[in-house]
């Protein structure tokens, strides 16, 4: 019997099949060919990392080859929290607008003509979303292969351009993060 998976829409994350899940609105069914490609990588990932922390307990020398990955790893988790905490300041001040506007201190028609046009926001939440930033920064094929397959389940041909791959990179995530929104 082949193993069932759920796809969750927007965060790409991938779960397990079950039957509470299945019925949430936000998850779709995953495909086993993708999600063993995005297994396999995340696998090798994984088996790399602890290499590397064995190497460093066994006090090899020279300095770290992933030094780059770690700190884009570190980056990209200030980034996240960093957007996690201007998230919740958007979420407060749209609150205090909708009750200064409750109150009638502001109106609708004003609220409207203060916000910017859809597609300045969304090239806006592109911009600041840290994975893009990451594709990004990418400095060879093999990362955004990696990152391709880790996060989408896809295998990239590699005889294309690193500018190409990486345009490639970048709008399967730009597709995610909009994935279900009407933007």
């Amino acid at each position: 019997m082949a193993t069932k998976w759920l796809r969750q829409i927007g965060s790409g994350h991938i779960y397990h099949w079950t039957e509470a899940l299945a019925r949430r609105k936000d998850m779709v069914p995953y495909d086993d060919e993708t999600a063993a490609i995005r297994i396999e990588a995340l696998r090798k990932r994984v088996e790399e990392m602890k290499a590397r922390r064995d190497r460093a307990a066994a006090g090899a020398a020279g300095p770290n080859p992933m030094q780059s990955v770690i700190d884009q790893a570190n980056e990209l988790t200030r980034l996240e929290a960093e957007a996690d905490r201007l998230t919740e300041e958007e979420i407060t001040a749209a609150k205090a607008e909708a009750l200064r506007e409750a109150k009638g201190e502001i109106t609708p028609v004003d609220r409207v003509e203060q916000e910017k046009d859809p597609e300045t926001l969304r090239k806006e939440r592109i911009d600041a979303d840290d994975q893009v930033r990451a594709v990004r920064a990418m400095t060879d094929k093999e990362q955004v292969a990696d990152y391709m397959a880790a996060e989408f389940g896809k295998k990239i041909d590699l005889r294309k351009s690193l500018d190409a791959l990486k345009e490639q990179a970048e709008g399967a995530r730009v597709e995610r993060m909009f994935e279900g929104e009407d933007i």
